[in-house]
């Protein structure tokens, strides 16, 4: 799938006029990338409907969140060397153009929904595109406005042992946010009842968060010398964080269930609890 996936994204980026900019975006979406929205929505979105393959807001996706990791990267923000097992795009290329490619990348994004959409006036579910389009651009502006990912990289640029934010509520707007997206638009252009959108809202909050505590964990040695307050582990136990693990599991379990999605969760821990287990392993020697 994540083959598939990648021809159609680099198919869409070939697509766009030559310049500067697009060398940069290209620079960007390659390289070490795991894809593991685009996935999410797509495990979902073909679930409810075998054959899934529309890749329109898968794009919409992948485009979204590396349009948020370039701007991450910046000296002003977290000042990183490294993205995707090469230069930053901004060490590559220059601040301004990163900053300029990941704000042309977010109107892309929008562009991949609204070819999502009109790709279903030809598909059996036209009278329902308008409120799908809806539901998708109420869900990628609520993930990309003043409450969501900036808001959560904020909290965390300006989190340091004098100045305290929720950690919870930091990871749900930095993390949780891309993964309510993959979540709603795999549901919604796979056929899911629009109904039930806030169930899958609450199902990507409770995934988010395992994500980000598996994070964190992975995390732990590095985080305890350089940014202990920003770890849930090192501000709670691990023995406490493994038990809130647990309890987030269920109740993903009892979600998933009532969407009748049961058999993803396997799919979706697994690589996350494999990534866990093996750097533990290290860890021991």
């Amino acid at each position: 799938m994540k083959e598939a996936f990648e021809k159609a994204l680099f198919l869409e980026v070939a697509s766009w006029e030559n310049s500067r900019l697009k060398e940069a975006a290209l620079y960007a979406l390659e390289g070490e990338a795991k894809r593991i929205r685009p996935l999410t929505a797509f495990l979902i979105a073909n679930t409810l409907s075998p054959g899934f393959d529309n890749y329109h807001p898968l794009i919409a996706l992948e485009l979204a969140h590396t349009s948020s990791l370039i701007l991450d990267d910046l000296p002003m923000m977290d000042d990183a060397k490294q993205r995707r097992g090469k230069p930053a795009l901004h060490i590559r290329f220059n601040q301004q153009e990163a900053l300029l490619t990941a704000v042309g990348l977010i109107s892309e994004s929008f562009r991949q929904l609204q070819l999502a959409a009109t790709r279903m006036n030809d598909s059996k579910r036209e009278k329902e595109c308008f409120h799908i389009l809806q539901n998708a651009l109420v869900t990628t502006t609520e993930a990309g406005g003043l409450s969501g990912a900036p808001l959560g990289q904020w909290m965390d640029l300006t989190l340091s042992h004098e100045i305290h934010h929720p950690l919870l509520t930091m990871m749900q707007k930095k993390t949780g946010v891309f993964f309510s997206s993959s979540f709603i638009l795999g549901w919604i252009f796979g056929g899911g009842d629009l109904e039930k959108v806030p169930l899958v809202k609450e199902a990507a909050y409770v995934f988010g968060i395992i994500f980000q505590l598996m994070d964190d964990f992975i995390d732990l040695e590095e985080d305890r010398k350089e940014r202990p307050f920003a770890n849930y582990v090192l501000q709670n136990s691990e023995t406490a964080a493994l038990e809130f693990l647990e309890e987030l599991k269920q109740r993903l379990a009892a979600l998933l269930s009532n969407l009748g999605l049961s058999k993803l969760q396997q799919v979706l821990l697994e690589p996350l609890e494999n990534l866990l287990s093996l750097h533990r392993s290290l860890l021991r020697g």
